[in-house]
């Protein structure tokens, strides 16, 4: 692989030896006045080389790019899930009227690899212009002054002008070098795909006007990322922005966290509370629907308002999480219902019957006050 990239520079560096040593031997045997015309054409003939040099160093860019774009599209075309999340995600941004899709949604839906082989062909075309509009100055400005005895040709400044005029044309179309950068790192390391759902944050902290945002990766463009965030705004954001923000991927995990508390009376028997820790240990153990030799917990978490059960398990890999979660939360409801325990809902001020004084007559005044009251 790399003989072939070494080889014909090799190659071509011998030539412009050649070339050089035929230049000075044709010196030393013209006669004077054929001196500016070798001038001229030895040096036409080491730009034409150089141009040469410059095309094929060219094409073998455009081939190491061309196959690394075109592994990249081929993965992604045919990875099944990625195809399921990008339908998703066209599912989920599009109004469903033609004439509002037309404005409001993209005609066509761009990969970071899609966007690096746009920026490719954008240099590669400005990359053959400027040489061969260089070696096209070089010609018609020597052949002016092919009969001059030292026939210069400023190249620098032509050469400073296609760089000046190529420049600006990078930056007005959005080529910018953080642009570069971002996508390059997004279509190597891959840290997600289109139609992905990721939260975006500042690196810093999470949170904030603009610092946060959770959606589906809707488009990749020479300028911005567009996020289609859960409320159906479209997000841009810029690649030099981009760069302090951290990705969570939503769609890379294999399976979704079931994380439940319950709450039950702080009145409740004590053996009948573990009786039903216990019953949800083993349940959440052998149940077919856990995914095997996954993190799983099931504990006494406090007393506050009430006995405070915490629950943490993970349905397998393509079994629903509300499927899992529903059958839990049932099959303990009808455990705690024949230990005749009671239920609490959580966050919520629990009111509970108790004596806290004495009317005229002795008698005990039964008042709700709330349960933080009576500890």
């Amino acid at each position: 692989m790399i003989g072939r990239v070494i080889y014909p520079f090799l190659g071509l560096i011998w030539l412009v030896a050649v070339v050089a040593q035929g230049y000075a031997a044709a010196l030393e045997l013209a006669a004077d006045s054929m001196v500016p015309f070798i001038h001229y054409y030895c040096r036409l003939t080491v730009a034409l080389l150089l141009l040469i040099g410059w095309m094929h160093a060219l094409h073998k860019m455009e081939t190491f790019a061309m196959a690394f774009i075109n592994a990249q599209d081929d993965a992604f075309r045919m990875a099944k899930p990625v195809r399921k999340w990008t339908e998703i995600m066209k599912s989920f941004c599009t109004w469903g009227v033609p004439g509002k899709d037309a404005y409001y949604t993209f005609s066509e839906y761009s990969t970071a690899v899609d966007v690096l082989h746009e920026m490719w062909m954008v240099f590669h075309h400005l990359a053959i212009g400027s040489g061969l509009m260089l070696f096209l100055s070089f010609y018609l400005f020597g052949a002016s002054e092919a009969l001059d005895d030292e026939p210069e040709f400023n190249w620098q400044h032509t050469l400073l002008f296609l760089w000046i005029g190529c420049g600006t044309l990078l930056l007005f179309v959005g080529m910018t070098a953080p642009a570069f950068q971002n996508l390059a790192r997004i279509a190597i390391s891959k840290p997600f795909y289109l139609g992905d759902i990721v939260n975006l944050h500042k690196a810093d902290e999470k949170g904030g006007i603009g610092g946060n945002v959770t959606g589906f990766i809707e488009n990749f463009t020479f300028s911005y990322i567009v996020v289609r965030s859960f409320d159906l705004k479209q997000v841009w954001i810029s690649h030099s922005d981009f760069a302090g923000l951290t990705v969570t991927n939503w769609t890379r995990r294999p399976t979704k966290l079931v994380h439940l508390q319950i709450g039950l009376a702080y009145t409740s028997d004590p053996a009948a509370v573990q009786q039903l820790l216990g019953y949800i240990q083993e349940w959440i153990s052998t149940n077919e629907n856990v995914r095997p030799k996954s993190y799983k917990k099931a504990t006494l978490k406090g007393i506050d308002p009430g006995y405070v059960l915490a629950i943490i398990v993970y349905p397998k890999v393509g079994f629903s999480k509300a499927k899992l979660r529903s059958s839990l939360l049932f099959d303990v409801m009808e455990a705690a219902k024949k230990l005749k325990l009671s239920l609490i809902a959580l966050d919520t001020p629990q009111f509970l019957s108790g004596p806290v004084g004495k009317d005229e007559n002795g008698a005990s005044v039964e008042l709700l006050t709330p349960t933080t009251a009576c500890a």
